[in-house]
């Protein structure tokens, strides 16, 4: 009775440490969000270590964890789920499914466009592939610093693995920044701007534009920037193009789509299937179809499909 009421607490148990491998404590020691490079057979997370030899002197070559709180991990658990292995002409991804691990191949002349997003903390990577299909690796947004490495370095070589000449006219005069008064889209165009002088803004629409001849009533824009960065347009939006005048967005997503392989873009001013409809600048790629639903007045999305239409990089503009 005496120790319930003056509540002695127990000790906390630590016997798992004591009986773990070694290799499997290390591993769980360095455990956390973050994605991880691979450097030595050690570092290999143990269902993966068969492809080691294989793809240890890939360019970059990370670890993705499972998403689960450290305190419900313990030593010899799986602790990741991913291996990213990237070559400057290919890129093999291993995911344990826990049962096995499947394995998935893509030659760096198939990627068709790259996207990051993130909200607040869960993250995602998606390839767009010729095939139709799309790769997705979730990651946790205190890695992005090492995500976005990866990402510049596929946009380098989905350019470099097309043998063409189609480049955007990134030095000619674009729009100026000055008019852009948003503080996240002002950033994002100032950094950018930094790292690309010659781009060119070829659309800017704030957020805040009132939705409710499109979406009803209660509903307003979340801003779009789309960028002539040179080999590549850049779409920077907030992962949604509009939300409810109650919602908070905290989501973000960079969408690059090399000139070379934008098929067409086209303005649909009243997409089927809507009882309202939203003004859609829809990009086709190679067995995927990309829609930004934009609010600026019609004329200004028609500018924004010339000027896509306009780079020599062969595609047919339908209106």
């Amino acid at each position: 009775m005496k120790g319930f009421l003056h509540g002695h607490s127990a000790p906390v148990s630590n016997d798992y440490r004591i009986h773990a491998d070694p290799k499997d404590l290390r591993e769980y020691d360095a455990f956390g969000p973050w994605v991880y490079p691979i450097n030595t057979y050690d570092d290999v997370p143990r269902h993966f270590r068969a492809w080691y030899d294989e793809l240890h002197s890939a360019t970059f070559f990370l670890k993705v964890p499972v998403n689960a709180e450290r305190s419900a991990m313990r030593p010899g658990m799986d602790l990741y789920r991913s291996v990213l292995a990237v070559y400057p002409e290919r890129i093999v991804v291993l995911d344990w499914n826990g049962s096995s691990v499947i394995r998935r191949d893509i030659d760096m002349d198939t990627i068709q466009a790259v996207r990051m997003s993130s909200d607040l903390l869960p993250s995602e990577l998606s390839l767009y592939i010729a095939d139709g299909g799309m790769v997705r690796l979730d990651y946790n947004a205190v890695s992005s610093h090492e995500i976005e490495k990866v990402v510049d370095y596929l946009r380098e070589r989905m350019i470099a693995s097309r043998a063409s000449s189609n480049r955007s006219k990134a030095n000619e005069p674009g729009r100026s920044g000055d008019g852009i008064r948003d503080h996240y889209y002002r950033g994002v165009w100032s950094m950018r701007s930094r790292r690309v002088p010659s781009l060119r803004i070829l659309h800017w629409e704030p957020p805040g534009i009132s939705c409710r001849r499109h979406a009803g009533w209660g509903r307003s824009s979340l801003g779009c920037l789309v960028l002539d960065e040179g080999d590549d347009l850049v779409v920077i939006s907030r992962g949604q193009f509009m939300r409810s005048w109650r919602e908070t967005v905290y989501s973000l997503a960079d969408l690059y789509i090399p000139w070379a392989t934008l098929q067409s873009a086209e303005l649909i001013q009243k997409p089927s299937g809507r009882k309202r409809f939203i003004p859609t600048v829809r990009l086709t790629l190679k067995g995927h179809i990309v829609d930004l639903e934009l609010f600026a007045p019609a004329s200004e999305l028609q500018q924004l499909v010339a000027a896509i239409a306009g780079r020599d990089t062969g595609q047919v503009l339908r209106q």
